[in-house]
C-alpha cells in the first residue's frame, strides 16, 4: 500500500493526486479520436503491445505476471506491458502522458476515479462493446458495481469484483479476554458504537511503563463509515455534490466518536503511540497486537494473522437512521481514448473481466487469490473460498455504501478535508470546529466548481 496521506487518503483507495487541477479543455483536445465509433474491428493477428498502467507499486509486477502470461496464451499476438505507477502519482502521470501524446493504452480504475476520467473524457465507452459481444454477458455483472463505472451513460470499465471495507477482528484475542466476538453481537443486534468502544478498551493492554502492548482498534482508515453508520455522510450526493453534510449533528457526533476512541478512551490508533506498535496498523494486526482493524479486503487476505480473523460491518450509531455499514468498492480496467491500440485493449478487458476472474476463482490450489467476482454465476464459487461464516461478507456487500466518485474528490480530500480533520483525529482540534470549517470550505468550493 502507498504511504498514507491526509484525510481518508490515509489508504491506497483515497490516493487521488493533484492531477485533478489540470485543465479539462486541454485534456479533451488531446484525447479526441477522430471517427471513433466505440466498437472494435475484427481481431487482428498483427503483433501489438499494450501499455497498462496501474496505481500499484512497480514491485507488484511479480504478482501480476501470472495474469499477463495467461492472457498471452489466449492472445499470443498481444503483449501487455504492465507498469506500476503507484498511489498518489497515478492520476498525475496519466494526465501528463495524455497531454504529452504518450498515453498508455489501458489504465487501472478504482471506482473513485470515475468522475475524474469521466469528466475529462479520457476513456473509451465500453458499453457498446460489451452489449455487442454476446459471449461477454453484460447481464451477469452486478448492477450496483456497474453503476460505479457509469458516467453520463458511458461505461468507463466493466467491474470484475466487489470488495468491502469493514472491521476485521482477531477472534483469539476476543476469546482470551472473555469478550463476545463482534459477529455474535451482529447476529443479536447488539453491535453498536458503545459495544465497539467497550471491546476496544477491554482489549487494550499496556505495560508497566504505560506503553501499549496490544491495542483495541485501529480505526482511522475508513473513518467515513462512522458518519454512514450514524445516518450521515460527507456530501449530499456522492456523484455530483452541491453541499457538505459534515456540519450535521450526526456527522459531528461521528467525528467525536472516532476521536474519543483514541484520545478519551486511549484504545484507538494514534500518533506517536502508534510507533510502539511498529507504525503500520495492518502489520500490527497481523502480529496480533491490534484486536480490531478498519480496512478494505476480505478475511482470506489475512491469512498471516496471529490468531483467527473475521470481519463485521462498522457498528450501528445512535442516531435514528443509524445502522451497521461497510464500504463498497470495485475495480476495473479502462481503455484510453488517446491510446494507440483500442481494439486489442477491449480483448484484454473482456478477457480479464470474464475469463481470468473465472480462472482465479476456480483454482483449488490457490484459494487465497480468489476474488468475489461481480458475475452472478461465480458467486457460489467465490463463496467456497471465503472463511466461515461466508454469508457475512455477502451481507456487507449488500449494505455497502459507495465513497465519493465526483471529479474533484481527490482535490477536496487532500486540500480541504485532510487539513481540517486530521487535527481532529490527532486530538488537536475539536470535532465540531473541524467539521464546520471543512463544510464551509467545501460548500464554497462546490459553488465555484460545479461537479
Amino acid at each position: 500500500m502507498p504511504t498514507p496521506g491526509p484525510g481518508e487518503g490515509r489508504t491506497r483507495r483515497a490516493a487521488l493526486a493533484a492531477a485533478t487541477t489540470t485543465g479539462g479543455a486541454a485534456l479533451a483536445a488531446a484525447c479526441a479520436v477522430p471517427g471513433e465509433t466505440g466498437a472494435p474491428a475484427a481481431p487482428s493477428k498483427q503483433p501489438v503491445t499494450l501499455a497498462y498502467w496501474s496505481w500499484f507499486a512497480s514491485a507488484s509486477l511479480v504478482t501480476q505476471q501470472p495474469m499477463l502470461d495467461a492472457f498471452k496464451q489466449q492472445q499470443p499476438q498481444i503483449t501487455v506491458e504492465w507498469t506500476g505507477v503507484g498511489g498518489a502519482e497515478f492520476l498525475a502521470k496519466v494526465t501528463a502522458a495524455v497531454a504529452g501524446n504518450t498515453s498508455p493504452d489501458l489504465v487501472y480504475l478504482d471506482n473513485q476515479y470515475q468522475g475524474y476520467f469521466g469528466k475529462q473524457a479520457l476513456l473509451v465507452d465500453q458499453g457498446p462493446l460489451g452489449r455487442r459481444d454476446r459471449d461477454f454477458g453484460v447481464d451477469q455483472i452486478d448492477a450496483k458495481a456497474l453503476a460505479l463505472y457509469t458516467y453520463d451513460g458511458k461505461v468507463l470499465g466493466y467491474p470484475w469484483t466487489l470488495t468491502t471495507g469493514q472491521v476485521f477482528f482477531n477472534r483469539d484475542l476476543f476469546a482470551a479476554a472473555g469478550r463476545t466476538p463482534p459477529d455474535e453481537l451482529v447476529k443479536s443486534g447488539r453491535w453498536t458504537w458503545p459495544a465497539m468502544t467497550e471491546a476496544a478498551v477491554a482489549l487494550t493492554k499496556r505495560g508497566a511503563d504505560g506503553k501499549v502492548e496490544t491495542l483495541g482498534i485501529a480505526q482511522q482508515s475508513i473513518w467515513r463509515l462512522a458518519l454512514n453508520s450514524n445516518g450521515s455522510d460527507l456530501f449530499d450526493d456522492f456523484r455530483r455534490p452541491k453541499k457538505s453534510r459534515l456540519d450535521e449533528p450526526a456527522a459531528i457526533a461521528a467525528l467525536e466518536y472516532v476521536q474519543d476512541l483514541a484520545h478519551k478512551h486511549r484504545a484507538g490508533w494514534r500518533q506517536p503511540e502508534a510507533n510502539d506498535l511498529g507504525g503500520n496498523d495492518l502489520n500490527a494486526y497481523k502480529q496480533g497486537r491490534v484486536a480490531m482493524l478498519v480496512r478494505w479486503g476480505q478475511s482470506y487476505q489475512m491469512e498471516q494473522v496471529a490468531g483467527a480473523t473475521s470481519a463485521v460491518p462498522w457498528p450501528k450509531g445512535p442516531a435514528d437512521r443509524g445502522a451497521p455499514v461497510s464500504d463498497l468498492t470495485t475495480e476495473a480496467v479502462g481503455i484510453m481514448r488517446a491510446g494507440k491500440a483500442q481494439d486489442p485493449g477491449w480483448l484484454f478487458c473482456r478477457w480479464y473481466q470474464k475469463d481470468w476472474q473465472s480462472t482465479v476463482l476456480r483454482d483449488p490450489a490457490n484459494p487465497t487469490a480468489a476474488r468475489v467476482a461481480s458475475r452472478g454465476d461465480l458467486q457460489t464459487v467465490a463463496r467456497t473460498a471465503l472463511p466461515p461464516p461466508q454469508d457475512v461478507w455477502f451481507e456487507m456487500a449488500r449494505i455497502g455504501v459507495a465513497r465519493p466518485v465526483f471529479p474533484d474528490w481527490g482535490k477536496v480530500n487532500t486540500e480541504i478535508i485532510g487539513p481540517n480533520l486530521n487535527p481532529v483525529f490527532n486530538g488537536e482540534r475539536a470535532p465540531r470546529e473541524g467539521a464546520t470549517a471543512a463544510a464551509k470550505q467545501l460548500n464554497d468550493f462546490f459553488a465555484a466548481n460545479p461537479q
